[in-house]
């Protein structure tokens, strides 16, 4: 039950850093948890797939990931991403 408990409350604390960097106007609006959820799942296949071949290209990748959530780098979503 603890491990539960733990992600919960990591999920929770993740909300609340989306929201606040949202307010602040530093990471598009658009942007939620589900997001954060499949950019880790994406980043986890990334680091898994190019550990042997190429061990830091995650960080490359990383990079543009998180560029694409500025505010300022926000476009608009294709409908079919939309929730």
């Amino acid at each position: 039950m603890r491990r539960a408990e733990a992600c919960h409350r990591g999920f929770r604390d993740a909300e609340r850093i989306i929201e606040r960097a949202k307010a602040g106007g530093r990471l598009r609006a658009d942007f939620g948890s589900q997001d954060l959820v499949t950019l880790v799942w994406a980043m986890s296949q990334v680091i898994r797939e190019s550990m042997e071949s190429a061990p830091g290209a995650w960080r490359r990748c990383l990079s543009f990931f998180l560029d694409g959530l500025r505010t300022e780098a926000a476009h608009p979503l294709p409908d079919e991403l939309v929730r």
